[in-house]
């Protein structure tokens, strides 16, 4: 309901409005499943498995220092609930509803600095809070930061953003209205360890300092830069994020890359191709704001080579006139204009810092995500929301500010249906592909993607024709030609699968899931043991820690007879294997043929705990005599 000029604001209700609003529109995401890069960041993941391994040992952190947070989260949710998306999907939203409060909180102070008081809108501070956290709960664009599980990343990494934000903010006011020294080191202290904290979560994180900086220069009137006691702290936080990477082999675009799963082949881009392309893709971002329409998980965004191009400089013209309009309102602000106009020069700033570590000269494979805009929508909102109430209440005074203001709420319903909508789109990795694929055609990735649901369903018929369709756009994948002959092997189409498995090898002799998935055919269908022994062997060598391999390789040995071997290869390697009851009861054949039975009675007694039918199967072997 519009808000009604006069009215006294309530944080508390524009609090609940916000809560009870991001659950109605969120409410048919609970049990959407793992999708896309789900799989290998949680459904796969051991590391996870274990609240220990982030709380006691060192794994948790060793797995992927740059983002311990976000994965002991996914920790905490796998020991409350294992895989049930529910749990993580509340976790989500609770992340995403607290960072509207969030939004909401840093406009509202904004308007207790010393700059905001004097604006003739200063008391419709609430008001303009309110807007722009409601733009952030409900448009449809963030639906991807927070549907998507893993990219709790950028959501939780944007909510230790805005509290190191939050706390800055306090601490400065506190300064200005009544200064008090343990309060103003305590609000210092918090801002510092949420940005610590944020760094910890995703890369993202590192522009904190350059926003503390540009948000006390928008509304304090004195640079930090001469308070060293304040500014060194957040400097060298900078530092926090290069020491993360100073024991990464990747390159630092694969390090900040969202994608861990089925990706496609391209080309690396240049530094320039990379910043030009990104222009493009950053107006993409601002249309997208403005007009959320065509929604893609997997946009087929082409590559930009040459600043000579319509497309690159229309994309420049625009981003250095919205800077040149941050800039101007600034300048003007300190002649006269409403200082209120310095929410949307700082929202313009927000924006572009936030976006500058995905958005600029490092090389990511994939161009575009919209999750990548989550933390810079507050930036856009603000300044949206702020723009909009100063030209609101210059031309529509007292009663008649009720017409903007309905169309606003309008359209935050609109938007509300949108995002609704579109989360219908993640109910299932099938209807997801299938929508990315519609919009992207010319894309593999999506085609890839929906035949390894359909196999995963056991539809092989339906994931053969999009498996082809994916190799004719890309016939070098290596990865596609290896799930083709997963789907014919699901057929039972044993030699159409081989003949896939054989080219992936052709096309990358290193790559292990083909030599793993030949060793399957050759151990279960063709009863080819040696051959089998050959192919895990070799799936190992490229892959150390492959232990379905593993696995598999002393399955392959005891059908040799080869008990010792089979013994040799998972004894050392029983740490990382000791929940796999496959692993225990291969160990426990070997044992009980080379006569070790109370051995072999201690892998039967650990199969009761996680596999009650292999420890009978294993209890009825060692019952037998040995021969």
């Amino acid at each position: 309901m519009p808000t009604v000029p006069g009215r006294r604001h309530r944080a508390p209700v524009h609090g609940a409005v916000l809560v009870l609003l991001g659950f109605l529109i969120y409410s048919n995401t609970f049990h959407v499943p793992f999708l896309f890069d789900d799989g290998p960041s949680i459904l796969r993941n051991e590391v996870i498995r274990r609240i220990a391994n982030f709380t006691s040992g060192a794994s948790g952190y060793d797995y992927n220092p740059r983002r311990f947070l976000p994965y002991f989260t996914f920790a905490v949710n796998y020991a409350v609930g294992r895989y049930d998306p529910f749990g993580y999907h509340i976790f989500n939203l609770l992340i995403h509803l607290l960072n509207s409060l969030l939004v909401y909180a840093i406009a509202r102070l904004l308007f207790r600095t010393g700059i905001l008081r004097a604006s003739r809108i200063s008391e419709r501070g609430p008001l303009l809070a309110f807007l722009t956290s409601l733009l952030f709960v409900a448009h449809p664009l963030q639906t991807q930061a927070v549907t998507y599980i893993v990219q709790r990343m950028t959501s939780l990494a944007t909510m230790f953003y805005l509290l190191a934000v939050y706390f800055f903010l306090r601490m400065r006011i506190d300064e200005e209205a009544a200064p008090r020294r343990l309060r103003s080191a305590a609000y210092l202290a918090g801002s510092l360890a949420c940005t610590v904290l944020a760094m910890k979560s995703k890369e993202i994180a590192f522009t904190i300092p350059v926003t503390i900086v540009a948000c006390d220069c928008c509304f304090f009137g004195k640079s930090i830069l001469k308070r060293p006691a304040v500014i060194v702290p957040f400097l060298l936080t900078f530092l926090v994020i290069p020491l993360d990477l100073l024991n990464m082999k990747e390159p630092l675009g694969r390090i900040l890359s969202d994608v861990r799963g089925v990706t496609t082949v391209q080309s690396p881009l240049t530094r320039y191709e990379y910043l030009l392309t990104e222009f493009t893709v950053i107006a993409t971002y601002l249309r997208l704001l403005l007009l959320p329409l065509r929604q893609n998980i997997d946009y087929d965004f082409p590559i930009r080579r040459t600043l000579a191009s319509l497309p690159v400089m229309s994309s420049l013209l625009l981003i250095l006139s919205l800077l040149a309009v941050s800039a101007y309102l600034l300048r003007r602000t300190r002649k006269g204009m409403d200082p209120a106009w310095r929410l949307t020069a700082f929202g313009i700033l927000w924006f572009f810092i936030a976006l500058s570590v995905e958005s600029s000269v490092i090389p990511i494979t994939d161009v575009i995500f919209e999750h990548r805009i989550y933390l810079p929508s507050f930036g856009a909102f603000l300044s949206f929301s702020a723009a909009f109430l100063l030209i609101s209440t210059k031309y529509f005074s007292g009663r008649r500010l009720v017409l903007p203001m309905t169309a606003f709420f309008l359209a935050i319903l609109a938007l509300s249906a949108a995002t609704y909508r579109r989360n219908a789109v993640w109910r299932s990795e099938i209807s997801l592909w299938k929508d990315a694929s519609s919009k992207s055609p010319g894309r593999a990735r999506p085609y890839i993607n929906m035949g390894v649901a359909y196999a995963a369903s056991g539809e092989y018929g339906k994931a053969i024709p999009n498996f082809l369709q994916a190799l004719r756009i890309e016939p070098g994948n290596e990865e596609i030609r290896n799930n083709l002959g997963n789907a014919y092997s699901g057929m039972g189409a044993r030699e159409e699968a081989v003949r896939s498995y054989e080219r992936a090898i052709a096309i990358k002799p290193d790559y292990p899931e083909p030599y793993y998935n030949l060793g399957i055919v050759y151990l279960v269908q063709e009863k080819r043991y040696a051959d089998a022994v050959e192919m895990f062997r070799k799936a190992i060598t490229y892959r150390k820690d492959y232990w379905d391999a593993y696995v598999n390789l002393a399955a392959a040995y005891n059908q040799q007879g080869r008990f010792r071997d089979t013994v040799d290869l998972l004894m050392p390697n029983l740490r990382n294997l000791s929940d796999r009851s496959d692993a225990r009861f291969n160990l426990g054949v070997a044992f009980h043929y080379l006569g070790r039975n109370r051995e072999a009675e201690r892998e039967a007694d650990k199969l009761r705990k996680i596999d009650p039918d292999r420890a009978s199967q294993l209890e009825s072997l060692t019952r037998r005599r040995t021969p």
